[in-house]
């Protein structure tokens, strides 16, 4: 990084937080050779006929609310405290609210633990690895997204959202977020308690999005 800096070499990187954190690395104000380039998902102009319904396939009513969180699960996504943070939910809420998590379990059974110790097995549901092809549906049908990890470079899951039409609901905190945030689209958590995850995943359930 220094050497880019000092002989102009330019770098590109994924989002506003990372390049603040070069510059603050290299102790400027500013620098004309580190370029912002966020990603982009493709946002479906061809999309094929679904093949799943997320409602029949996990026995959700039409009435209940559902939220999806889009990763494979590992300690640094952070999936277990939106784990904690649901058993700190009204009552109401948690009955009317499905989470659906999508991606490869690595943490050898830990996770699955947190949600059967929480007993809240019916409302929190372990998707799985699903195929690329079919992840379209979930996020289609879903009502929002969530994204509780401890650090992202950009959060690919958040547009992927949008692009379908889903509010996320993240922390302040995360890279992208000067890139990302807007209003209209997202429900943004100032601390990383689980008292204030849970307070956001609330908000968002009873919000009306456009």
């Amino acid at each position: 990084l220094e050497q880019a800096h000092q002989q102009k070499i330019p770098v590109t990187v994924i989002s506003t937080g990372i390049r603040n954190t070069i510059l603050d690395y290299l102790n400027v104000a500013e620098s004309d050779t580190f370029f912002v380039v966020t990603n982009g998902c493709n946002t479906g102009t061809d999309l094929k006929p679904e093949k799943i319904n997320i409602r029949t396939t996990y026995n959700i009513p039409e009435n209940i609310k559902i939220g999806v969180c889009v990763g494979n699960i590992v300690e640094h996504k952070n999936q277990v405290q939106i784990v904690r943070a649901f058993s700190l939910l009204p009552h109401k809420v948690r009955n009317d609210l499905v989470i659906l998590f999508l991606g490869r379990d690595v943490t050898n059974g830990l996770f699955m633990q947190e949600i059967k110790k929480s007993g809240q097995q019916k409302n929190l549901i372990n998707c799985g690895n699903i195929p690329k092809e079919d992840v379209a549906a979930y996020y289609n049908q879903a009502d929002f997204n969530i994204v509780a990890s401890i650090s992202e470079g950009f959060g690919l899951s958040m547009i992927e959202g949008f692009s379908h039409g889903l509010p996320t609901i993240t922390f302040s905190d995360l890279d992208a977020i000067p890139d990302l945030y807007h209003e209209k689209a997202m429900v943004l958590i100032n601390q990383r308690t689980d008292e204030a995850l849970a307070q956001g995943i609330e908000q968002i359930t009873s919000m009306d999005w456009d």
